[in-house]
């Protein structure tokens, strides 16, 4: 049987491509000029039909092998720092198992969300921006996880925040540099930031995905910071190191002290508590140290034992309470230092000397 006149043309064609694929990656074809191989670069070369394909040399030739080069060696994504917009250092969408992310939201800290709580000590606390994820569950369920990741610049403002977010019955876990879980819920700090990982549900699962979530967020948080500033200013014999704490809201009475450091100190039989506090950041005002002690004054001057006093540089009252233990206030340098005891004699004086030398540096 005879083929077709169009039939024999395919046949032709067919046979005659490698031979005209081989001379034009020998002589370069005429696209490029009339070039040869010796214009064409070596990575090119080693591949067949390549140089033919850039025409033998000259700009196409270049622009195929900067291409190539591009797409081989694109440089990897930068990973967020400390500064960038908080969300980034959320768990991706389809980190939970079992749930899958909403598109996160980010907000300033003067304008923070209903959902985040009690704004005014967030605001004491430095919050100066918060990210917001939810992952719900793809199960069709009506079950959530939702993480509010706050940044507030600093490892003390941060505590405050966990001292604030969290309460008594809460339990330590190991997230981040500090963290208490609460139920279904986690509140952890990481350097300068702090977050509260919320489950819907109230099971022990729904605790365990909310600490799975709060520890993939620690993770991503590049802030080694974990020191508090504050605990530099703090006497150091007797002090329980997992009890200091900055806590945010309202010590009670007229003078309305918003924010302090609070520690726990024990020598054996004897316990005392520490409150220490930065006059201006406690009360939200210009106050001196000197200028508080004088409104704590007017506000224990009717208690019982009430009496002032100096103790080397530094000025005091005191006052004894029903269980016979003292509440004494003391102007130390910059700071206002309050502190419960039932010390007596020399261990009152050294305790309170150590307090005013730490805090007065």
């Amino acid at each position: 049987m005879t083929p077709s006149f169009s039939l024999r043309i395919l046949i032709a064609a067919l046979l005659t491509f490698p031979l005209i694929t081989a001379c034009a990656t020998t002589s370069g074809g005429g696209g490029g000029g009339g070039g040869s191989t010796a214009n064409c670069p070596p990575q090119l070369q080693a591949i067949p039909g390549a140089c033919a394909a850039a025409g033998g040399g000259g700009k196409a030739t270049n622009d195929i092998r900067m291409a190539s080069v591009s797409f081989m060696k694109l440089p990897p994504a930068k990973p967020p720092v400390v500064g960038d917009d908080p969300a980034l250092f959320l768990p991706g969408p389809a980190a939970l198992i079992g749930h899958i992310r909403k598109s996160p939201e980010t907000h300033p800290g003067d304008k923070l969300p209903a959902s985040v709580g009690n704004a005014a000590a967030l605001t004491v606390c430095g919050v100066t921006r918060v990210a917001i994820g939810t992952w719900a569950a793809i199960t069709g369920e009506d079950k959530k996880v939702t993480l509010f990741l706050f940044e507030t610049g600093s490892p003390d403002n941060a505590e405050c925040l966990l001292s604030t977010l969290s309460d008594s019955n809460s339990i330590p876990v190991d997230v981040g540099h500090r963290a208490r879980r609460m139920g279904p819920s986690v509140v952890f700090r990481k350097g300068g930031y702090a977050g509260m990982a919320i489950a819907s549900g109230h099971g022990e699962r729904d605790g365990e995905l909310a600490e799975n979530l709060s520890n993939l967020a620690a993770k991503n948080i590049p802030d080694d910071r974990a020191e508090l500033q504050i605990t530099g200013k703090l006497p150091k014999s007797g002090l329980d190191p997992q009890s200091v704490a900055v806590k945010a809201g309202d010590m009670g009475g007229n003078v309305h002290i918003r924010r302090w450091t609070e520690a726990a100190y024990s020598w054996k039989d004897k316990k005392a508590t520490l409150m220490m506090m930065d006059p201006a950041v406690a009360t939200g005002t210009a106050m001196s140290a000197g200028e508080l002690l004088d409104k704590l004054a007017a506000e224990f001057e009717k208690q019982p034992n009430f009496e002032r006093y100096e103790l080397g540089a530094g000025k005091g009252v005191r006052f004894k309470g029903a269980d016979g233990r003292w509440t004494e206030f003391i102007a130390a340098g910059k700071q206002v230092v309050g502190v419960i005891h039932g010390l007596e004699g020399d261990d009152r004086a050294d305790f309170l000397g150590q307090t005013l030398f730490e805090a007065g540096r």
